[in-house]
């Protein structure tokens, strides 16, 4: 096969393969990154062909580098997606094969929050001025329904819509790219909605976003999701909320916390959440359960 690897060979085999990919914008971006990373990597060390022992010796700077498992594990999926492209054409042989991701923790690196720590929240946002009513609204829609930020950010009026009998809001889900799932909106976020709403002095149509910057520069553009994430923090802060560990993400970890507490199955969980896979609802399910059969409570009965 084919020795690569100088630099305009590579920048044109990733465009390539990149146009080889029916993927998202998105992750176009990030397997672009990704292997960009990876060829500045060998360049900068003076690689010329690199092999699976070099392979091996990345990972381990990308570990070095102490980035998250899930961003290493992506680099290499990246890695592995690519070098079996240039196998197949015959270009390069596949020298990421036997090469595994990394071990995530089975817990979660956020905090879910107490209902009181919620309240305390919520209670200290202005709800008569279109900026706090906005924030209380997305505050009350995130912990309600557990939507993610991307989630929040992309929603549409014209997403709101009778379903069965009951209001709904469609959204676009992670990875997707229509609106082809939704949350149940219950009273209190329909309220908080409709506040905000009445206090736009925007034009409203069905494909207006549902939550917009108050800046005039910004004004009927989505609002981001940077800015939702700061929203969010800035709120935790006024209440007292100072964490690392407790963030917008905290809101979707309470949904799905508080289901499970007020009853719900994980099956039901898991639906609202729209995890891929049930077991990532079950770490939430069994963290609850470790809490209420915890074996610790037993050992203090029989010491006293």
């Amino acid at each position: 096969m084919k020795a690569v690897i100088k630099k305009n060979d590579y920048t044109e085999l990733v465009k390539t393969f990149i146009e080889s990919l029916d993927i998202s914008k998105k992750s176009i971006r990030l397997y672009k990154t990704s292997i960009h990373k990876f060829f500045s990597w060998i360049e900068n060390n003076n690689i010329v062909n690199p092999t699976y022992i070099d392979i091996v010796k990345y990972k381990k700077y990308l570990i070095e580098l102490e980035l998250s498992p899930a961003t290493i594990s992506l680099y290499l999926c990246a890695l592995r997606r690519f070098f079996s492209f240039m196998e197949s054409t015959g270009l390069y042989k596949n020298i990421t094969s036997n090469i595994r991701g990394m071990k995530s923790s089975r817990n979660h690196k956020r905090d879910s929050l107490t209902v009181e720590q919620y309240k305390n929240i919520i209670k200290n946002i202005d709800i008569e001025t279109e900026k706090g009513a906005r924030d209380y609204a997305i505050i009350t829609l995130a912990i309600n329904t557990g939507l993610r930020t991307i989630e929040i950010s992309n929603s549409t009026i014209g997403g709101i819509r009778n379903h069965s009998g009951k209001l709904v809001l469609w959204i676009q889900g992670k990875g997707r790219d229509s609106n082809d799932d939704f949350v149940l909106l219950t009273d209190n976020v329909q309220l908080a909605i409709q506040n905000y709403l009445s206090l736009r002095n925007d034009n409203l149509h069905n494909d207006s976003f549902l939550f917009t910057a108050i800046e005039n520069r910004n004004h009927c553009q989505a609002i981001t999701t940077r800015t939702i994430r700061r929203i969010i923090k800035k709120h935790m802060k006024i209440a007292g909320i100072i964490s690392d560990r407790i963030t917008a993400h905290s809101l979707r970890h309470s949904a799905v916390t508080f289901a499970l507490i007020g009853g719900a199955t994980i099956q039901e969980v898991q639906a609202m959440a729209r995890h891929r896979n049930i077991t990532t609802t079950m770490i939430y399910a069994h963290n609850l359960d470790r809490l209420e059969y915890a074996a610790e409570s037993k050992i203090a009965e029989v010491l006293a």
